[in-house]
């Protein structure tokens, strides 16, 4: 029964992403995406500042099904509703219902549907981040190899899609720094052998690294086709983050996120809130990395001069 209930949701939140991509026009921002598309699909230069891997993706399907507004707007349908399978992979620690709230939240998520839909890099670091932490939990507590080669290849797409993922790398990245703070990282030759520990050295560490360089050199030059993109993607998502800080602002003031948020997503702010709040009651490791996770992420895109509202998500 709970299987069948992911699926129908699974189900009816891709039918709401794939439902006619193509019937508007594109923006502004779609369009310039587009184009770079395109121009990777020509064999000309293109300049990958949005991301490698959403740029290089859409060429793969201009190239399988021409060039539309559907085709550029393809994959993040694809990647949109590949999220939704994402909480069944928490339910150790949201429990069966709060997986299935979250995915049922996220299926028809008011903000996440149209962003979904959309030619732009958000829905892609939105979804990657959140198989970093699914995909990276299972293997702390698990030990799988799988769970931790596929960290390593979400983490490697996840850079490799837009300036946006590094406000999700600090947000995630200080956390990680308090837990070493606070916690014994195993080095090579330690007898001592303390659950839970990361074996810096280990193989599986080193396969992941492997995994991780390879995927990202691959993503960025677009399966080596283009060379220039190893750097242009790396550097590019760096400066484009620091653009986000130093451009002239856009007039947009910090109310566009609250609005956003407490109009579109009404539901998951409650649910938020409530979550914040149980802090104080039962502080498991999970809620409080939630909790900052929010506060870090929210705070960075507030400082942004370049107020876009897809860095809500």
């Amino acid at each position: 029964v709970e299987l069948a209930l992911y699926a129908a949701l699974v189900f009816g939140g891709g039918m709401l992403r794939l439902w006619a991509p193509g019937a508007t026009p594109l923006s502004e921002r779609e369009a310039a995406n587009a184009l770079e598309s395109w121009h990777v699909f020509r064999g000309e230069p293109v300049s990958v500042v949005a991301g490698p891997f959403p740029i290089f993706g859409n060429a793969l399907l201009i190239a399988l099904l021409g060039d539309s507004d559907t085709a550029v707007r393809l994959l993040p349908v694809l990647v949109g509703t590949a999220m939704l399978a994402f909480p069944y992979l928490l339910r150790d620690y949201l429990g069966r219902w709060g997986a299935l709230a979250s995915t049922a939240l996220l299926a028809f998520s008011p903000v996440l549907v149209p962003f979904s839909r959309s030619a732009t890099s958000y829905i892609f670091v939105a979804t990657l981040t959140l198989a970093v932490v699914a995909f990276g939990l299972r293997y702390w507590e698990h030990r799988s190899r799988f769970d931790l080669v596929a960290t390593a290849v979400a983490l490697a797409l996840l850079l490799n899609s837009g300036p946006a993922a590094y406000v999700q790398v600090i947000a995630l990245g200080t956390f990680l720094v308090l837990l070493a703070a606070s916690t014994k990282w195993q080095v090579p030759g330690d007898e001592k052998e303390t659950p839970g520990a990361l074996q810096l050295g280990s193989r599986d560490l080193r396969l992941a690294c492997y995994v991780f360089a390879g995927v990202g050199v691959l993503v960025s030059t677009g399966l080596l086709g283009n060379i220039r993109g190893l750097q242009e993607g790396l550097l590019g998502g760096i400066s484009g983050w620091f653009r986000l800080f130093s451009a002239p602002s856009d007039g947009r003031p910090l109310s566009t996120y609250f609005s956003l948020l407490l109009t579109y997503e009404a539901l998951t702010v409650v649910f938020g809130i409530a979550g914040v709040v149980a802090l104080a009651f039962r502080r498991t490791g999970f809620q409080l990395f939630l909790a900052w996770w929010a506060v870090i992420a929210f705070l960075l895109v507030s400082l942004a001069r370049d107020k876009q509202p897809g860095l809500a998500l």
